[in-house]
């Protein structure tokens, strides 16, 4: 599995996750994934499912809130100001690293290996394994948490040989690039690859984000709106030939990678690596909002816009698993 970065459409991977969950041939899919990487929202929910957590309690989780804090507005005026004694971090990340572990700790399904993407002091996303065997849940919980940690709303970390560190797909690239670009050249069997937005192409428009200096909103958007706008176009032109032709919501590619590289052929070819491409449809990522929704991070228990996500990953899930969900996976 291969996780997106989407910011409060984290909602969406975690409806995904639900619906798996909700079916026997779902929990069969869950327990033939042998591995996930992910960035940002992406490393949030697919850690915790790396971890072996319900998904329901994980989809449970995102629908009682979001960031946390009160004086929304004081903060972002003492980032946006640097005042002494204020970190330049609308919120700390404590209460984040405390509600992942003991997320973690209702584990009941089998571990499975997981990477998350981290972007250091140079601006370069590093993809970081979190091994159980080398690295403590608490080391674990934060390099996810960092992985998330959107520049002036949450500190950046230190994490490990990389340093300090923030959230993983500042330098544009939605997925953990390297992770899943390995996948690509060497990996044989099935890689589902989940975007919690729209595909390139079929993202459309979003009425813009309110003039408003001191919002978390704003924040979290002034490089939201221009970050998601691109996404998987690079790495999907420049790695597999011919380049992958996106469609709106659930397709399917069939790879060679034999040769060392990833040649695109037909499903009735030779092929030994079987990509689909997973994501909202134009019309469901619109009806929540589109881009400008990216954004929605400091919301409430019962929030429309949250809720909705959630459902249109159970859409996701639900699709997912009736066309693949009894598949061998790699």
């Amino acid at each position: 599995m291969a996780m997106a970065s989407g910011g409060a459409y984290a909602a969406v991977h975690a409806g995904f996750w639900e619906a798996a969950e909700g079916t026997a041939s779902g929990r069969r899919f869950r327990n033939s994934v042998t591995g996930i990487s992910g960035s940002s929202a992406g490393a949030l929910v697919g850690m915790l499912i790396a971890e072996g957590v319900p998904a329901h309690l994980i989809a449970e989780d995102v629908r009682r809130g979001g960031i946390r804090g009160r004086f929304p507005k004081l903060r972002a005026l003492a980032v946006y100001a640097s005042l002494p004694g204020f970190k330049r971090a609308a919120f700390s990340e404590v209460q984040y690293l405390l509600r992942m572990k003991k997320l973690c700790n209702a584990r009941v399904h089998n571990r499975v290996p997981m990477t998350v993407a981290v972007t250091d002091a140079q601006l370069v996303q590093r993809c970081v394994p979190l091994e159980p065997d080398k690295l403590s849940l608490d080391t674990r919980v934060k390099a996810a948490v960092t992985s998330a940690s959107i520049p002036f709303v949450l500190p950046a970390q230190t994490i490990g040989r990389w340093g300090m560190c923030v959230d993983g797909s500042v330098n544009r690239c939605s997925f953990a690039e390297e992770a899943l670009h390995t996948q690509l050249l060497t990996a044989s069997g099935k890689l589902v690859v989940l975007n919690c937005l729209a595909w390139p192409g079929y993202r459309g428009t979003a009425p813009p984000m309110a003039a408003d200096l001191l919002s978390i909103s704003t924040l979290a958007g002034s490089y939201g709106e221009q970050l998601y706008a691109h996404g998987l176009e690079g790495l999907f032109r420049d790695s597999i030939s011919p380049p992958v032709q996106f469609k709106d919501g659930m397709f399917e590619v069939f790879i060679d990678n034999t040769g060392g590289s990833c040649r695109q052929v037909g499903a009735s070819d030779t092929y030994n690596l079987h990509v689909v491409f997973v994501a909202p449809t134009e019309k469901q990522f619109l009806a929540c909002g589109g881009l400008r929704s990216i954004a929605d991070l400091h919301y409430g228990k019962g929030y429309q816009k949250v809720a909705d996500m959630v459902e249109v990953g159970k859409l996701m899930g639900h699709q997912y698993v009736q066309w693949h969900g009894d598949v061998s996976f790699m």
